[in-house]
């Protein structure tokens, strides 16, 4: 199912047992289809004040990881993360932009993978981010 949804305040309208993408028109009348492949709603700020959602499609992109114990300060175990192969991202597909972790993005190193930007234009309420500004990509 394609869904576009485009507001000024907070709401879904998915359901979780459908996955949803998203069609964002592009310059040069090409379509393109966002799929978030994050457990969370993406939501994007534009410049005009309105925000375009992109919920969780239902599939669900990580990289598998290790805990590597490493050392212990003052008694309290310390590990060392080691970070494997992306896992649940599906394949490239012509006119498809997949929205994933800045992990997943960057391991995958694949030019159909974007990741929110959470840096410092990240919009923030009690330190957690509510929307951002854009995507990152490779």
């Amino acid at each position: 199912m394609t869904r576009a949804k485009t507001r000024k305040s907070s709401g879904s309208d998915a359901t979780a047992d459908e996955p949803v993408v998203y069609q964002k028109q592009l310059e040069r009348d090409q379509n393109m289809t966002f799929v978030n492949v994050t457990p969370h709603a993406i939501v994007v700020r534009l410049a005009d004040g309105s925000e375009q959602v992109f919920p969780p499609s239902g599939v669900i992109a990580r990289c598998s990881s290790k805990n590597i114990p490493c050392s212990s300060i003052e008694g309290v175990p310390c590990s060392k993360t080691s970070f494997g192969e992306v896992e649940g991202l599906p394949p490239p597909q012509e006119g498809v932009v997949y929205i994933a972790s800045l992990l997943v993005r960057e391991r995958s190193a694949r030019s159909d993978v974007v990741s929110p930007d959470t840096g410092p234009t990240a919009i923030r309420e009690n330190g957690q981010v509510k929307a951002v500004l854009g995507f990152c990509c490779n």
